[in-house]
């Protein structure tokens, strides 16, 4: 029971926050299942238009894993599968927080998108 009411206390804290990080386990082999479910959840809740921005982690160790669909006969590598999602998703950063690969680009993304929601709350770049 403790922890349904602790859950429900951070749905809340989603519905309020202006941009939500979504930190997916690149390496585990359900990880598309698990971008669902939460992408679900977030319906369920009323928080699907929130901004938010995927954070693919754990690059350094994704392995191939067979599930995904085979291109040219093997499976997708993680720079294919980056070029996939980043193709689709604007708001898409693929790190290794262990490696500390690529986390001035996810540190930019997170200024950009609090900046702009910032600036359509407190107008102050107005005379």
């Amino acid at each position: 029971t403790t922890l349904i009411e602790s859950f429900k206390s951070t749905l809340a804290e989603i519905v309020e926050a202006d941009v939500l990080l979504h930190v997916i386990d690149v390496s585990h082999p359900s990880f598309e299942e698990h971008m669902n479910v939460v992408s679900e959840t977030l319906a369920e809740i009323g928080a699907a238009n929130k901004t938010i921005i995927l954070v693919f982690n754990k690059i350094d160790q994704y392995s191939n894993p067979d599930h995904f669909e085979e291109m040219e006969g093997r499976p997708l590598s993680i720079h294919e599968l980056r070029r996939m999602y980043i193709g689709k998703l604007p708001r898409a950063v693929f790190i290794s927080a262990i490696q500390k690969e690529n986390i001035e680009e996810l540190r930019d993304m997170i200024l950009e998108e609090v900046s702009r929601k910032h600036y359509t709350i407190y107008p102050n770049y107005l005379e």
